[in-house]
């Protein structure tokens, strides 16, 4: 097989010499013509493939070194960006701390307003009382009256549902009970709002009859001008009977009275009976079980002069939203600063 390959590359003179020394039992002539068959292999391999050209040091070093340029979205061009923001465009990042500041000073402004509005309305509630049904104007809302005459409980209207008052100490859905009340002549009427009232009011005429009270009552409380119903605040239904928010004209038309008829809201009696109340786990352990108020234990459940002069958003609270504009204000002018000054140096 070795002498047909031998034959076969046009090496004949190789493949005879080896089969010469094979056949005449020289093992050393047969090896030394394999060998220089190989080596003649090699040679001719070597010489059917051209040798690269070698590399010289000083054609390397002349060649210019070519650096490929970067990507439209690279690293490069993010940080050329930078360079030409302007001052002007830097400035603007004042706006938001000009905005911070106005919020701020409003709610400074709000606040001096709101302390004006309780101041007024403490006057109010702590001046003397007005004859209701001896004026012929209505006085101002919030203004303290006195009224005497005779409930109409078959008329009264229920409100709701509501919480109980921040002074009963507990929260409850209830209703607020709307009732005309009548002057001794007959000729004036206004709907007093006596209070809180348990939801079983509404539904046992037994336990609703027993804080009815009959005959001539006198009533402390202030000048009201109803509510305005909310946004998911259904509308109420005369012909049901069904309230949701105290509207005057509407309670008024329903209890069969003329829609400019009064409203007044009833105002806790100092001397009203209290009960203190066992303490809830939470004022447990918050430390303020000794220290519980007693709640009131009446039913109706009026408000008190301090609920009458508080508000959803307090002074305090003004207070507070202020100091939040004003830092916020501070930290972005401090950003605006620094960013101007950055712009200005790189410029």
């Amino acid at each position: 097989m070795s002498f047909m390959v031998l034959r076969t590359m046009r090496l004949p003179g190789l493949a005879a010499r080896c089969e010469q020394g094979i056949t005449s039992g020289t093992l050393k002539a047969a090896t030394r013509a394999l060998e220089e068959a190989v080596a003649a292999l090699g040679l001719r391999a070597t010489q059917g493939t051209p040798r690269p050209p070698p590399i010289s040091s000083r054609a390397f070093a002349s060649q210019p070194h070519s650096v490929p340029a970067p990507r439209s979205g690279g690293v490069a061009a993010r940080s050329g960006s930078g360079s030409r923001r302007t001052p002007w465009s830097a400035a603007l990042l004042g706006i938001p701390s000009l905005l911070a500041a106005y919020l701020g000073n409003w709610q400074l402004e709000r606040r001096q307003w709101k302390m004006r509005l309780l101041e007024e309305r403490r006057e109010q509630l702590l001046a003397e009382p007005i004859d209701l049904f001896a004026v012929d104007e209505l006085p101002p809302e919030y203004s303290r009256v006195t009224l005497t005459g005779t409930y109409d409980h078959a008329k009264a209207a229920f409100v709701g549902p509501r919480g109980r008052p921040s002074s009963a100490g507990v929260t409850e859905q209830s209703y607020l009970v709307v009732t005309p009340l009548t002057s001794a002549d007959g000729k004036r009427t206004a709907l007093v709002n006596r209070g809180w009232v348990p939801l079983s009011w509404r539904t046992d005429p037994e336990e609703r009859r027993v804080g009815e009270p009959s005959g001539q009552v006198t009533v402390v409380g202030v000048v009201r001008h109803g509510e305005r119903a909310g946004q998911f605040v259904p509308p109420n239904d005369l012909e049901a009977c069904t309230w949701y928010y105290v509207n005057t004209a509407e309670l008024a038309q329903a209890a069969g009275r003329d829609a400019d008829t009064p409203l007044v809201e009833a105002i806790l009696a100092a001397d009203a009976p209290t009960v203190v109340k066992p303490p809830s786990a939470m004022e447990v352990l918050g430390g303020r079980a000794r220290s519980l108020p007693a709640v009131p234990d009446v039913v109706p459940l009026p408000k008190t002069l301090d609920e009458l002069c508080s508000f959803s958003v307090m002074p305090r609270d003004h207070t507070n939203y202020a100091a939040t504009w004003l830092t916020l204000s501070a930290a972005t002018a401090a950003l605006a600063v620094k960013a101007v000054r950055g712009t200005m140096r790189r410029a």
